[in-house]
Parts: structure tokens; C-alpha cells; sequence
């Protein structure tokens, strides 16, 4: 059965849904969803704060750049939480120029949509389709030119956030595509909100700047914020009141 976002997830503001099974039912309210991080940071020995940052990000509609040696795990463990373990990692490379380069390609001869072997495009018809949700890794997201490639995604994944069909990422002509085509219905691809993208940076020589428009739709993590102590849980806060 899919727990409806009015019951478990009216606290994220996103519109999905999240499957019932074993390990969902801590997804009924915030202070549940708080106090399941806590448990799994601590049991992970990764920081509860960097955790809360990454969730508060995400909630305010911005695309995290998580730096730090433990960016992954801490993604992963963000996934576990909120998107049953659906993360997909995704490694990119400087030949990014445009947002189709990820998605997929329209192939002439064939008159049918090619999808980008990463498979963002079925992580995205799945999100529309189902309305599960997905946490969507870039690692290494400034090896090619982010206002190219990455920017017009961030504008689109914004729009879609908002209720908005006119950014749209168009990949074929709809007119042209083969009737069979398995991906036609993503010829223009809207960008779901239950699809969450969260980009880790690369280090290095083989690294472009990103760009201040694009930053104004980023906020930088640090995985590794260790310095600070310990949060209590939600249950424990000496207000009584959750973290």
C-alpha cells in the first residue's frame, strides 16, 4: 500500500508518496523523520547536523553541493531515509554541454529517444509515473560547463516544483518520434519533484567555475561537520520540543 503524502509526508512539501513496507512507518511526521536520522547517523558515526542540513536544503528548494569525504555515505544515508534506498549515482563527465546529454537523444534513423545509459530518464518517468521519490547524485558535477548543462535542470527542476509545465527540457519533437517509442511521452521532459538532485564537486585541475546564476539554486553541505556536538533526540530535547 502507498502511505499518502497528506498522512506521512505533509511535512516535506513535496507531493509523493512512499511505499509501505518494514522500515516506512517513521516517515508519519517531521519529528519522526528527525529522529530517524539521528538514529541512523549515530549509528553510522556521520553527522546528525550535516543530516538536518542536507533535509533543510532540499525542503527550501535548493539543489545541495555536498563536499567532504563522507558526502556519498551521507547521501545514501538521506536515500534510506526519505526515498526507500532509491539513490542513483551518476558520474559526470567534462563532454556534459546540454541538459540531453543526461537525459537522452533523439536518434534520426530510428525516430526514437536514446536514453543516457545513467537512466535518469526511467528514474524520472518512474517519479511521474508513481510518484516515489529519488535522490539523484552528480558527482564530479563541475568537470563540464554546470551553466550548459546543469543550469537549465536546476531551472526546470525549480519550475516543477512550482507547478509549472512551461520549463520543460525538450528532447524530440513529438511529431517525429515513432509511435512505438517506449520513451515518448518524456519528448519534453518535466522535471518531477519527487526527483531530488544533489551534486558532489570534484577537486582538481579538470574543474570549471560554476556560475553565480547557478549558485543562487545551490547550498554547500559539509558531510564531514563533526566539531559541533551531538543533537539529542527528538524525545529527549530538553524542551520537550522537537530537534
Amino acid at each position: 500500500r502507498e502511505l499518502s503524502t497528506a498522512e506521512n509526508l505533509s511535512s516535506f512539501g513535496i507531493g509523493v508518496t512512499v511505499p509501505q513496507d518494514a522500515s516506512a512507518d517513521y516517515l508519519k511526521d517531521e519529528e519522526a523523520v528527525r529522529r530517524e536520522f539521528a538514529r541512523r547517523t549515530l549509528a553510522n558515526r556521520t553527522s546528525p547536523h550535516a543530516a538536518l542540513a542536507l533535509h533543510a536544503a532540499l525542503l527550501a528548494g535548493t539543489v545541495p553541493v555536498v563536499i567532504g569525504d563522507n558526502a556519498f555515505d551521507l547521501l545514501g544515508l538521506y536515500a534510506s531515509v526519505v526515498a526507500n534506498g532509491r539513490l542513483h549515482w551518476i558520474p559526470a563527465g567534462s563532454s556534459l554541454l546540454e541538459p540531453q546529454d543526461l537525459l537522452g537523444r533523439f536518434d534520426t534513423s530510428l525516430r526514437r529517444i536514446v536514453p543516457h545509459p545513467a537512466g535518469l530518464l526511467d528514474v524520472i518517468q518512474d517519479a511521474k509515473r508513481t510518484g516515489r521519490m529519488h535522490v539523484v547524485v552528480l558527482e564530479g558535477f563541475n568537470r563540464a560547463p554546470v551553466e550548459a548543462y546543469l543550469l537549465p535542470i536546476l531551472e526546470a527542476a525549480a519550475a516543477g516544483r512550482r507547478g509549472d509545465s512551461s520549463r520543460a527540457i525538450p528532447l524530440a519533437s513529438a511529431a517525429v518520434l515513432s509511435s512505438d517509442d517506449p520513451y515518448r511521452e518524456a519528448s519534453k521532459v518535466l522535471w518531477p519533484p519527487s526527483v531530488l538532485l544533489a551534486c558532489i564537486p570534484a577537486h582538481g585541475t579538470a574543474t570549471l567555475p560554476v556560475p553565480l546564476d547557478a549558485w543562487r539554486r545551490l547550498t554547500v553541505i559539509d558531510a564531514d561537520d563533526r566539531e559541533r556536538p551531538a543533537l539529542p533526540l527528538p524525545a529527549e530535547a530538553p524542551s520537550g520540543k522537537p530537534i
